[in-house]
């Protein structure tokens, strides 16, 4: 067996490029998370905004510059700029308040909602073993709620709000990339985070940033910057039914980096609640793509 010409594969380097998409974004999740503490939402949300905008710009340059910037659909894009909007918001507020590997595992009900959506907005049929997976996965966040036991938390909410959010900002995002490109909407919808941001400023307060917050503030950006390009050569690499799977890696780069810094232990009820989570998310990403085949 030839391992060199193993490890050069293109479905190893999607895999490669998807991983390490994942820890960037994670890693970028885990320092918003201790931006938090001294810098408000809405202070985060522009700076990092504004940040990522600039390393956007090499990847804008790349794709035809201006070119890259044509929509063909402006409520749509309103639309989902709006929605990016709205996941930032609520997983920040999630951080504040959530341990990382949490909040991470809840926003991966995304794939889930989108299921239980597909039908009414996409028009695709979704069987019943598709339906079931949904609902494993739905008792897995029920799991992790716990409600009406000691250890539910209000906070909890903020990142199945953007689960919910980001699966509508993903179906607008399936209509929008038959006709425009990816970076330019990357583009809009960071230019509406920064935007946003800036505008809650008066009445959030700005804190001037140390030398050393100022860092990891370009840090983020960078980390968001570079995911988005790994993700996108992760696709260009391998199919999507290959690498999509290992996107769930983030909860256990979340789980790491929340145990190191913060000390964070999953208990029993989460790491149950993640295990259907992500089993549940596996079976509707393999079900899809036996879905596709069989139309081809």
């Amino acid at each position: 067996m030839n391992f060199t010409s193993m490890a050069m594969s293109p479905q190893v380097r999607g895999i490669a490029c998807i991983l390490a998409a994942g820890f960037c974004l994670t890693v970028q999740d885990a320092v918003v998370k201790w931006l938090t503490g001294d810098y408000s939402v809405g202070q985060i949300m522009a700076v990092r905004g504004i940040l990522a905008l600039m390393f956007s710009l090499p990847l804008l340059w790349q794709q035809g510059g201006l070119n890259a910037l044509r929509v063909t659909r402006r409520g749509a894009h309103l639309a989902r700029a709006l929605c990016v909007i709205g996941t930032t918001v609520t997983f920040v507020m999630a951080m504040q308040f959530l341990p990382l590997a949490t909040a991470i595992t809840i926003t991966f009900a995304g794939p889930l909602i989108i299921t239980a959506l597909a039908p009414r907005f996409l028009g695709e049929h979704v069987g019943w073993r598709r339906w079931l997976a949904v609902g494993i996965g739905f008792m897995g966040i029920s799991i992790i709620f716990r409600p009406g036991i000691a250890g539910m938390e209000w906070a909890m909410l903020l990142p199945l709000t953007t689960a919910v959010i980001g699966a509508v900002r993903d179906i607008i995002t399936r209509r929008l990339a038959v006709h425009d490109n990816s970076v330019g909407m990357l583009f809009y919808a960071l230019l509406g985070v920064a935007i946003t941001g800036a505008m809650t400023l008066p009445f959030g307060g700005w804190v001037m940033p140390t030398l050393h917050d100022m860092v990891l503030f370009a840090f983020t950006g960078f980390m968001i910057g570079a995911a988005q390009l790994l993700m996108i050569l992760a696709f260009r690499y391998a199919e999507a039914a290959t690498v999509a799977p290992f996107k769930y890696v983030s909860v256990v780069w979340g789980a790491l980096l929340g145990y190191a810094v913060w000390g964070d232990v999953p208990d029993i009820w989460a790491i149950s609640g993640a295990a259907l989570i992500i089993v549940s998310g596996l079976y509707i990403i393999r079900r899809e793509t036996l879905a596709r085949r069989q139309k081809v």
